[in-house]
């Protein structure tokens, strides 16, 4: 049986690679019984998602015209979104 601290590490790890089937039934085996693992996994799938999406958007944000924006008023912007996200 898995402890929570090893299901947090591999319900982490599941963001990046995908577990072996094994690992995944003793994860879901865990979960089922363990409320706080499941929120736990809840939030990381949670932040992951959103966190790809913020990447996405400062991409994007670093692809845009500069000349549209004064070179401090984008650097005000970008400073502001890293205190944000990080």
């Amino acid at each position: 049986m898995l402890t929570c601290k090893d299901v947090s590490f591999k319900i982490s790890k599941s963001l990046d690679i995908k577990l072996s089937l094994s690992e995944r039934i003793m994860v879901k085996t865990h979960l089922l019984m363990c409320k706080s693992c499941r929120r736990f996994s809840s939030q990381m799938q949670l932040l992951h998602i959103h966190s790809k999406d913020n990447k996405m958007f400062l991409d994007n944000l670093e692809e845009q015209p500069k000349e549209n924006l004064p070179e401090d008023a984008r650097q005000r912007i970008m400073r502001r979104l890293d205190k944000l996200l990080y």
